[in-house]
């Protein structure tokens, strides 16, 4: 059994975030991460993705984005290297590759059983994200099986759906994941387009012009 101070499970932004405060206060810890650094973003996100936020928001604990385009959108790949890069300049103790399988109370802390060992600490961080189990709503079970369902986590790009879905295709949700989507699956005169489970008087917000841009320190790695 391998010990340390603090596990954090998963090396995502939050998980990242934790461990460069963590360093900075002098604190033995490792992240376990099941995949590999910023996985959901590889793996889990449609490839047209872009975040929600201008880049200059775009910022971590010691870093922050310092490209030649403050005010435009990270994609999915930028917004990978981005954590990546952070990682590195952090020297994150990041494990990849080790999926936790439980975490049990013992005295003086905790016993995490991974798929390569267990590890014995004073400490768990749960950084996994909140969003990783889709929430499918009862009434797609009364959907016909001729209809193709399928689930944000799963969608990457319009070349997996049937061929005709673009021209006919429904985004259930008043999301952006839903919004987001939509533009990826849209050409000139697709009558692609969106449905809500609840009731909703607004369409997706606009991206408004940024008019301020806080400064910052921001390290190498990040620019």
């Amino acid at each position: 059994m391998q010990h340390t101070d603090v596990a954090i499970i998963g090396a995502g932004q939050a998980g990242l975030a934790m461990s460069r405060c963590l360093s900075e206060r002098g604190v033995y810890h490792v992240v376990l991460e099941r995949g590999r650094i910023a996985e959901r973003w590889r793996s889990e996100r449609w490839d047209s993705l872009r975040l929600l936020t201008p880049n200059w928001m775009t910022r971590l604990p010691g870093c922050g984005y310092r490209g030649a385009n403050p005010d435009g959108f990270m994609t999915m790949a930028e917004t990978v290297g981005f954590l990546k890069d952070y990682a590195c300049s952090i020297t994150a103790p990041v494990a990849n590759g080790v999926e936790v399988l439980s975490a049990e109370r013992v005295d003086g802390g905790f016993r995490l059983l991974t798929d390569r060992g267990q590890w014995g600490v004073r400490a768990v961080v749960v950084a996994t994200g909140y969003s990783d189990r889709p929430r499918i709503p009862t009434m797609a079970k009364q959907i016909s099986s001729r209809i193709r369902q399928i689930v944000p986590r799963d969608y990457r790009n319009p070349q997996q759906l049937p061929q005709g879905w673009r021209s006919r295709g429904r985004g259930l949700g008043d999301r952006h994941t839903t919004c987001g989507g939509d533009q990826s699956l849209r050409t000139p005169g697709d009558p692609v387009g969106w449905q809500s489970y609840t009731p909703t008087e607004a369409l997706p917000r606009a991206r408004h012009p940024v008019v301020a841009r806080p400064a910052g320190n921001a390290c190498q790695a990040c620019r």
